[in-house]
């Protein structure tokens, strides 16, 4: 018993989520060639419209790294979301993000 207490301990930091309302689309990830099918087939991308849900009170906040390469890339999972049915007043893109490695989207009330 002890032995699956060290060994859930030790694993805790690769277990940690984002949490419910955050979901992240990783570079590598997003680099394979896109389209529809390809797009929906990402989790976050996927987990993300869901969560949004077309809720008139709710947005998606799209956080991508900064420079041009971080605004082309954001911009795209813009269009993408847009694409995808989500509408353009509930994405409210955000430069600077944490990760130059990824693009957080992030559930969130509208103001």
């Amino acid at each position: 018993m002890i032995s699956a207490w060290i060994l859930a301990l030790a694993l805790a930091p690769t277990l940690t989520a984002a949490p419910a309302d955050e979901f992240v689309v990783l570079a590598d990830d997003w680099a394979r060639p896109r389209s529809g099918e390809a797009v929906v087939a990402q989790p976050a991308i996927r987990e993300a419209v869901a969560a949004w849900g077309g809720d008139a009170s709710t947005q998606i906040l799209i956080v991508y790294p900064g420079g041009e390469r971080g605004s082309l890339w954001g911009r795209e999972v813009h269009d993408w979301l847009v694409a995808l049915g989500v509408a353009p007043d509930h994405i409210v893109l955000q430069p600077g993000g944490p990760r130059d490695d990824a693009v957080i989207l992030r559930i969130g009330r509208r103001p």
